[in-house]
């Protein structure tokens, strides 16, 4: 885990296929330099899940529609807060080429 944290690149050490696959863990201002340097302009990183997957009641909020809106508008509003990425499992990152 401190070798995740501080290089990002997460390796399977084993050959049991129910551990984590190998993976890079982006930071999100990296991911957008990437993205540049790729050539894309107008790059926006943005959270996929936000912080609201932490929540306790997550499963029962998602499962009930309105909730579930409620919850959709409220990370549209927060999704390329760069103080809130961190928080969400996965980034997601888009760009013009």
């Amino acid at each position: 885990m401190e070798r995740d944290l501080a290089c990002g690149r997460h390796e399977n050490p084993t050959e049991n296929p129910s551990y984590f696959t190998d993976a890079y863990f982006h930071r999100p201002e990296e991911l957008a330099g990437e993205l540049a340097e790729a050539g894309f302009r107008d790059v926006r990183v943005l959270a996929v899940e936000g912080p609201l997957w932490l929540g306790r009641h997550f499963a029962r909020f998602w499962n009930d529609p309105p909730m579930r809106e409620r919850m959709l508008d409220l990370l549209e509003k927060i999704e390329a807060e760069p103080s809130l990425q961190g928080a969400s499992c996965h980034l997601m990152a888009v760009g013009l080429r």
